[in-house]
């Protein structure tokens, strides 16, 4: 749902979760995650309740480690659209839980991943822009910053055919870092 939205995708494991709880994170993906422990499932919903966005892709949170119905009953929601999409949204405290079925083609999961960054409130300064669509499908970008405080950026066209990307901002330099050589912005990756 998240890759090439120009954003920092993380990955955590329920021990994570059950250990460090969701600190600092605003929007929460669990993509056909069926089954998780008990106090995994508690902490979510929690984290949920005190602001988090939760989006469930398929048919997720439902059962316990043991195979057992967890305890706690998710909110079936009602229906809306999000970013163009179709999906089941239920207020929880502060926070909200979205549903959608899986399945879903690469374009409708981009969508939907843009509609929720931005109403999450995640930032993304840098962002790339692909030619007329503005879809960066198969284009992937992340940047961070040195002490000194230049950003760093990575571009890769993951596509089979070449696609041309540039930057909704200014970039001071641009360079393949496979060549050397010096890019324009626009440029064509191969």
């Amino acid at each position: 749902v998240l890759f090439f939205l120009d954003t920092k995708v993380g990955f955590v494991t329920e021990r994570t979760v059950q250990r460090e709880g969701l600190r600092g994170v605003k929007l929460l993906v669990l993509p056909q995650t069926s089954h998780v422990t008990e106090r995994a499932a508690e902490t979510i919903l929690q984290w949920v309740k005190e602001g988090g966005t939760l989006l469930v892709v398929g048919d997720g949170l439902r059962k316990n480690d043991a195979n057992q119905p967890l305890p706690v009953a998710l909110p079936k929601g009602d229906p809306q659209t999000l970013g163009g999409i179709s999906v089941r949204v239920a207020a929880m405290g502060k926070g909200r839980f979205v549903w959608m079925p899986a399945g879903q083609d690469l374009g409708v999961y981009h969508q939907l991943g843009e509609a929720l960054l931005s109403q999450t409130g995640v930032l993304r300064p840098l962002r790339v822009k692909i030619n007329a669509s503005g879809a960066p499908h198969g284009v992937e970008m992340r940047t961070a910053q040195t002490a000194s405080g230049t950003r760093l950026i990575y571009v890769i066209n993951m596509n089979k055919v070449p696609v041309e990307v540039g930057f909704n901002q200014s970039v001071a330099g641009f360079r393949d870092l496979l060549t050397g050589k010096r890019l324009a912005d626009p440029e064509k990756l191969e």
